[in-house]
């Protein structure tokens, strides 16, 4: 068919359901092949299960919920159409902690009531990099590290070839707040903010920053849902929504969130 695809996500399973019970409801629901549902089903919820045409969804959306399945199928342009966070480049609090400040990198300060905000997110984008060089060898040997330790052998040339993988985690954090039934999406990145916010706490490392800012935007704002729920997130392969290629992962999550919340009532 053609159109658009739609990402098929599961909310919620009914309470008191088995494992069998939710695979057998993606299999009668979707058409799903009973390995794939099994697998899906693992994987927890909410969660993305799979892709559908958008041309079916309200119908496979629609037999999920005759069988009690909070499901919703959003597609990438309606993803896309929330529109990308304003970056900030510092936050600062209300004396009376009725707001937040936040001064943009690009346009005008704005000014968001602790009451509006209703998602707080936390997530660490992960990049790893696989890095080859040519050393040369003083012994004959080749020496080999990774993560089972280290170990050597035979190298009958002058040279060895080196391959190092390097990983850095870049913690994020998201503000999703309502207001007039607008939303606004405010992203913190440690690697353009600065965290004078925190006084005399600020710490040396941005991950210990990050958790004590997210601690403190959520004392602010008690209202708000704390998401912290990235680390077991399966987002689907060949994903190109978001603000950059290095947080596209965690910008589809967010996206998604959103949509999520708002078919829930909650944005």
């Amino acid at each position: 068919m053609g159109g658009e695809r739609a990402y098929l996500s599961i909310v919620e399973w009914p309470g008191g359901w088995s494992a069998e019970r939710c695979v057998e409801a993606l299999v009668v629901a979707s058409g799903m092949d009973p390995g794939q549902a099994k697998l899906a089903v693992a994987r927890g919820v909410p969660q993305v299960v799979g892709l559908c045409d958008e041309a079916v969804r309200e119908e496979i959306v629609g037999a999920f919920h005759e069988l009690g399945v909070l499901a919703i199928a959003p597609t990438a342009p309606e993803l896309a159409a929330w529109g990308a966070p304003v970056r900030a480049k510092r936050v600062f609090v209300f004396p009376d902690r009725s707001a937040i400040g936040v001064e943009p990198w690009r346009g005008e300060h704005t000014v968001v009531r602790a009451e509006d905000v209703r998602l707080i997110v936390r997530a660490e984008a992960r990049e790893s990099e696989t890095v080859v060089r040519t050393e040369a060898g003083p012994s004959g040997l080749r020496l080999h590290l990774g993560l089972g330790g280290v170990w050597v052998t035979p190298d009958m040339g002058n040279e060895r070839v080196v391959r190092e993988v390097r990983t850095s985690v870049r913690p994020m954090l998201d503000l999703v707040s309502v207001r007039d039934g607008r939303a606004a999406w405010v992203r913190v990145d440690p690697e353009k903010f600065s965290f004078d916010v925190l006084g005399e706490g600020r710490g040396i490392t941005d991950r210990d920053n990050m958790a004590k800012l997210g601690r403190l935007i959520a004392s602010v704002c008690p209202g708000a849902t704390v998401d912290e729920s990235f680390g077991s997130f399966v987002v689907p392969a060949g994903v190109s929504i978001g603000v950059s290629a290095k947080t596209a992962r965690i910008d589809f999550y967010v996206l998604w969130l959103m949509t999520l919340y708002r078919s829930l009532g909650a944005l």
